[in-house]
């Protein structure tokens, strides 16, 4: 009989040992489970943050061209504006040049139809005596 007690204790202990192995089974597969759960979820996360990314950088992209796009309108529109404020001041001193021109040759011409004959002597307040009124003579 004792033989068959310690058959029955070995074969229940047999019989733990499977069922232990069992549950260890059981355990190991649930977190494996878990794991391709966690790791479905991460590549899903990955691949929703990639797309925002993505869009990101293609909303930082359309801006970049559009501020190139602004900056360049706004060089051209400087160059033009330059451009007529240089042609403004070179009519203004065109038409400075003309009117100087104009006033040295209504001078000249005053100079040489009023002026009288000249004397020997040659001196200026003598051939311009309509220069000087009479009392400071």
């Amino acid at each position: 009989m004792s033989h068959n007690i310690l058959e029955d204790d070995s074969q229940s202990e047999d019989d733990k040992l499977c069922k232990i192995d069992d549950e260890e089974d059981e355990y190991l597969a649930k977190i494996e489970q878990e794991d391709e759960y966690l790791a479905k979820i991460q590549q899903e996360e990955d691949e929703r943050l990639a797309k925002v990314q993505q869009e990101e950088d293609e909303r930082l992209a359309k801006i970049q061209r559009e501020d190139e796009r602004l900056a360049k309108l706004q060089q051209d529109e400087d160059e033009r504006l330059a451009k007529i404020q240089q042609d403004e001041v070179e009519r203004l001193a065109k038409a400075q040049l003309e009117e100087d021109e104009q006033l040295a040759r209504a001078i000249q011409e005053s100079l040489t139809i009023g002026s009288p004959p000249r004397s020997d002597n040659d001196s200026s307040f003598l051939s311009y005596p309509h220069l000087f009124p009479p009392g400071y003579r």
